[in-house]
């Protein structure tokens, strides 16, 4: 059952990352920690990639391709956008049945941008 306090233990358990985390997002395991900590109400798992796994693993350009080159637009993908190269991809399981509402995305959203690193 999903609640809006900590408890001792999850106080125990994430004090250190929010120590480390000194109020900014830099590091997947910051937005990781960062999320399930602060809407935990709302999200029960996630996943948090940047854009290097995230074409490595998901796409294969990386492997593919062996770095960043112009070869990579063969595949229809604009990459050497420099916008790119900052993405942050997030997997959320929520903790209702069925999807995150807009509202709720736009909600961690927001959330996040107020506190991210401005190169992620």
């Amino acid at each position: 059952m999903p609640s809006s306090y900590e408890t001792s233990d999850e106080i125990r358990e994430y004090a250190p990352y929010k120590f480390r985390m000194g109020n900014r997002l830099v590091t997947i395991t910051d937005y990781t920690q960062y999320i399930k900590n602060k809407f935990k109400n709302l999200i029960n798992d996630i996943y948090v990639c940047n854009n290097a796994t995230y074409t490595t693993v998901f796409y294969q350009w990386l492997l593919k391709y062996d770095n960043l080159t112009i070869d990579i637009r063969k595949d229809s993908y604009k990459y050497a956008d420099a916008c790119d190269f900052n993405n942050i991809y997030l997997w959320m399981v929520p903790t209702h049945n069925g999807n995150l509402s807009d509202s709720e995305i736009n909600e961690i959203l927001f959330d996040c941008n107020k506190i991210k690193s401005a190169t992620t």
